[in-house]
């Protein structure tokens, strides 16, 4: 990266050169600012950043203020009309890097998991309201499923997806479930999201979720949220059965070893907390330290 200079002429680095019309001048206006505030040691004036890109004002403003906006830059002096570079772009970069670093650090622990249940492990992360498998290993029952890699299923009858929401500040699981619609899969399945609710405060208290034949009939799977040092949670492990050969004892023996696995991956890439499910914030569906009786699904799992 080279040096920020003050003459225009000097920072040809940063222009927007040989663009092809197929691609979005907005977006590449805006990665070039970013780049230019990057490469800067102190804060830059809006007209600056216009005569380096050689983009209108009127453009670099609305850019400037929809990138502050999203936390991406910051306004340093709104008197001088200055800019800096925002710490949400950290929060993106470091969110990139534990995404990328998550397949390595999480194998070896799901064949450990695979080893230790007989079972198929997953490893999935949340995209669009979706959980798209990055990592799998076939159990000896060898179920079939359409959960191979790269495959995208739903949240909300899913023990990954639902170790998910779970995770997830209430508005934004509540986000997710609003934009998609709860197809019932199977006669077990969650269809309204007041149920669904329900059983997300249950997966908190509990600490995995459980997937009774929601996805797939005679499929039985537990799941648990991966997170990384930013205490974000960017994925779910899970384990899944045949439901003809796990009973209850079994289930919630899987349901510990998901837990243990899931912490150990999210303490692989940083995460400081050691449970899974912290208190959340006044309002939420957590309940703090409550243990209530489970309830009992049609075949017997307790929920």
């Amino acid at each position: 990266m080279p040096p920020l200079f003050s003459d225009a002429n000097n920072i040809r680095y940063f222009e927007l050169r040989g663009i092809s019309l197929r691609k979005n001048r907005a977006t590449l206006r805006a990665i070039a600012i970013i780049r230019l505030l990057s490469a800067s040691n102190s804060p830059l004036r809006l007209t600056a950043i216009s005569g380096a890109l050689h983009i209108p004002k009127s453009s670099t403003f609305e850019i400037l203020h929809t990138l502050a906006d999203e936390g991406i830059v910051e306004i340093a002096d709104s008197a001088l009309k200055t800019f800096k570079v925002g710490l949400g772009l950290l929060e993106v970069g470091l969110h990139a890097l534990s995404q990328i670093d998550l397949p390595r650090e999480a194998h070896p622990l799901l064949k450990e998991l695979n080893r230790l249940t007989g079972e198929t492990a997953i490893l999935a992360v949340e995209d669009k309201g979706c959980m798209v498998c990055l990592d799998r290993i076939e159990g000896r029952s060898m179920l079939r499923t359409s959960v191979k890699l790269g495959a995208r299923v739903q949240m909300h009858c899913t023990a990954l997806g639902k170790a998910v929401l779970a995770a997830y500040q209430d508005a934004k699981a509540l986000e997710i479930l609003k934009t998609r619609r709860l197809r019932k899969m199977t006669n077990n399945t969650i269809g309204n999201i007041r149920d669904l609710q329900r059983d997300l405060k249950r997966i908190r208290e509990r600490g995995f979720a459980i997937d009774d034949q929601e996805s797939y009939p005679n499929v039985s799977c537990v799941g648990a949220p991966v997170y990384s040092e930013l205490n974000r949670v960017v994925a779910a492990v899970s384990v899944a059965a045949p439901t003809s050969s796990v009973d209850s004892e079994k289930l919630h023996h899987f349901g510990a070893l998901i837990q243990k696995t899931a912490l150990r991956i999210s303490k692989r890439l940083g995460y400081p907390c050691h449970v899974l499910y912290p208190p959340m914030e006044e309002g939420s569906l957590s309940t703090r330290g409550r243990n209530p009786q489970p309830e009992k699904r049609q075949h017997g799992y307790e929920r």
